[in-house]
């Protein structure tokens, strides 16, 4: 004997296709919008910026550990040069190392900014090929207002393709000196 609830019924089976496919549509929706919202994105060219280091990042208050003298910029399409120096000091002592390297990356965030440099050269001599920009290092800087002073941040060198953009990271140490930042 079969039982008859009406036009509305359906199988466990059929009611539960239904829902997989109602499921992976809205999934397929969802991730569509978000992959075109992604690619807005990226197609969007970045605002003009520009950073300007100079000064001593300290361990402590007069305590130096790098002399930086950096200046970059990023053009309207993207483009960003510049060149990057840091001497490092033994107290208020330079010592004869000295890092440079080209701005591949600038971000700028409010009072907080950061650049990229690849390693091009140590005590002023360029590296073997092999060595030269194969290792890069992000320095991160905040502006202090009113009381607060201003704060650096230096990664250790990791491989130049590990990095993921340079948006401004930890700052955790005194910075005394001059730091220019801005877009547009």
């Amino acid at each position: 004997m079969s039982q008859n609830n009406g036009p509305m019924a359906h199988s466990p089976a059929r009611t539960v296709m239904r829902c997989s496919a109602a499921g992976l549509l809205a999934a397929g929706l969802t991730v569509g919008a978000v992959s075109a919202a992604a690619a807005e994105t990226a197609a969007d060219p970045p605002m003009p910026a520009h950073l300007n280091i100079d000064g001593d990042l300290q361990l402590a208050p007069g305590v130096d550990l790098l002399k930086i003298d950096a200046q970059g910029a990023r053009s309207a399409d993207g483009t960003t040069t510049g060149t990057y120096k840091a001497t490092v000091q033994l107290g208020s002592s330079s010592t004869p190392i000295t890092v440079t390297g080209p701005v591949t990356c600038i971000a700028v965030d409010g009072a907080d900014a950061s650049l990229l440099y690849p390693i091009s050269g140590i005590m002023g001599t360029q590296l073997p090929g092999s060595l030269e920009n194969a290792l890069a290092v992000q320095v991160s800087v905040h502006q202090g207002a009113d009381d607060e002073g201003d704060m650096a941040g230096v990664s250790l060198p990791m491989p130049t393709g590990a990095f993921d953009g340079c948006a401004p990271a930890g700052t955790p140490f005194p910075f005394e000196g001059t730091i220019d930042a801005g877009v547009g």
